[in-house]
């Protein structure tokens, strides 16, 4: 059951939102208390079809689990992130919205050190607790809660990578006053929304909402006013 369960609109949809400063610029804006792409990408959403999009706030591994439990409708991911890149029996997806890259990051004059992707396989990379890796049984997690913190350790040289993506690591790294560099690639790939498949029936809807904002323009406004170039939109 999920946490839309016993609403009197069947029509809501629930997601996590994330907890404070988590996925900046997506889950969260770059100033504290300011809606990141999600928020804006739904909302534009539901002003072309009927479904409304509401959020609950979770640590990423609780989020994960609530899920994997049906607590939560949908989520916003790259299956080329899950082992396989497959979405799973439970879930469906929807068209692609935007292109989306993770690195391995690492400090200016360590980008030797990850020359390729099998070359951090038996090392430890730092991580995000209930973050999805599709090899992270290659190497060890460190695990943090927030990107934030995962760039301080980086900076304090308690790992030599990071799995990141690209615009949050630059985000965090500029507060932080990092030097980063983008070493190998780890994941390229599009994201999507992951729905339980007991909602699979709002899919052609949700389909049609994502149209309709990147035909209007509104998806790729969207990103540019998150400092995201709005090329990334998959047409």
């Amino acid at each position: 059951m999920s946490v839309a369960a016993g609403e009197a609109d069947d029509n809501i949809l629930y997601y996590d939102q994330g907890v404070e400063g988590r996925w900046v610029p997506y889950q969260r804006g770059a100033v504290a208390g300011t809606t990141g792409v999600f928020q804006q990408m739904t909302d534009a959403i539901s002003r072309h079809v009927d479904i409304d999009f509401k959020t609950v706030n979770f640590p990423a591994k609780r989020a994960q689990k609530a899920m994997k439990d049906g607590l939560i409708d949908l989520e916003f991911i790259s299956l080329e992130w899950l082992p396989g890149g497959e979405a799973g029996e439970a879930y469906v997806v929807s068209e692609p919205l935007f292109e989306v890259n993770e690195y391995i990051v690492t400090l200016q004059g360590n980008q030797h050190l990850f020359p390729n992707r099998q070359a951090y396989y038996g090392r430890t990379l730092g991580t995000i607790a209930g973050y999805y890796y599709f090899d992270d049984d290659k190497f060890q997690r460190e695990d943090f809660l927030t990107e934030s913190l995962l760039i301080q350790g980086l900076k304090r040289d308690r790992f030599k990578g990071a799995i990141l993506e690209r615009e949050t690591a630059k985000f965090w790294a500029s507060v932080h006053k990092a030097d980063i560099a983008f070493a190998t690639l780890h994941t390229e790939g599009v994201l999507r929304i992951r729905l339980q498949k007991d909602k699979a029936h709002w899919l052609a809807l949700i389909n049609q909402g994502i149209a309709a904002i990147k035909a209007s323009g509104e998806l790729a406004d969207i990103l540019e006013g998150h400092g995201i170039d709005p090329a990334v939109v998959v047409e």
